[in-house]
């Protein structure tokens, strides 16, 4: 069962602040459309700050604009595998975030000497999620740095991969706090998943 929002609910595309990006603080980030749909429509103004992805050849790519650390996803069987799902946590009261993505997949990560060397790895706000969508892309609706060179046996320093399906944020569905919001890939739909079905995720580091 889910509850469903179109995502331009979403284009909560996250406010920088980067200093190292050189931008003015307070200004939002472009959502990727680049097609125009007539005088005015996002794709003909581009409003925003044109996104700048930089991949640190360690596996994480950094977002300039937001400051962010994001994991790159492979297909080789590991931890950083693309096809790998986890579920959330409880579906009843205290609706805990302790589901296989904490206990196994953050688990993994943040065990020393950790992913990239860094044990502070997390699941993404809703928010933080959404400013990977690229809505001039679907099937995966995101950005090259997350979507490139995805072929059979790939490491996370040798290619990037991006299922077109769900993946878990960490904030909880407040008015069904059983579910948890997730981002669907495939067109950049926000939804709301039970927290016990298995999406995929991402992990995130930096931001606070």
């Amino acid at each position: 069962m889910f509850r469903t929002m179109a995502a331009a609910f979403a284009a909560v595309l996250l406010v920088t602040g980067a200093a190292d990006a050189g931008v003015t603080k307070g200004r939002i980030n472009e959502t990727g459309q680049t097609t125009g749909y007539g005088p005015g429509s996002d794709g003909d103004l581009k409003p925003g700050l044109t996104r700048i992805f930089n991949d640190l050849g360690n596996g994480v790519v950094k977002d300039a604009r937001t400051g962010l650390f994001w994991e790159k996803k492979s297909d080789d069987g590991s931890i950083h595998d693309k096809d790998t799902t986890y579920t959330w946590g409880q579906i009843v009261s205290p609706y805990a975030m302790n589901g296989t993505m904490v206990t196994t997949f953050l688990a993994a990560l943040n065990t020393p000497p950790c992913f990239a060397g860094y044990c502070d790895w997390r699941v993404p706000s809703i928010s933080e999620l959404l400013s990977l969508v690229n809505f001039e892309k679907f099937s995966p609706a995101t950005f090259s740095a997350f979507d490139s060179y995805c072929n059979p046996g790939c490491s996370v320093t040798s290619c990037s991969c991006t299922v077109s399906s769900f993946y878990w944020s960490s904030s909880t569905y407040r008015d069904g706090p059983g579910y948890a919001w997730d981002v669907d890939f495939f067109n950049g739909d926000v939804n709301s998943g039970t927290k016990t079905f298995g999406y995929y995720v991402r992990a995130v580091r930096g931001g606070s």
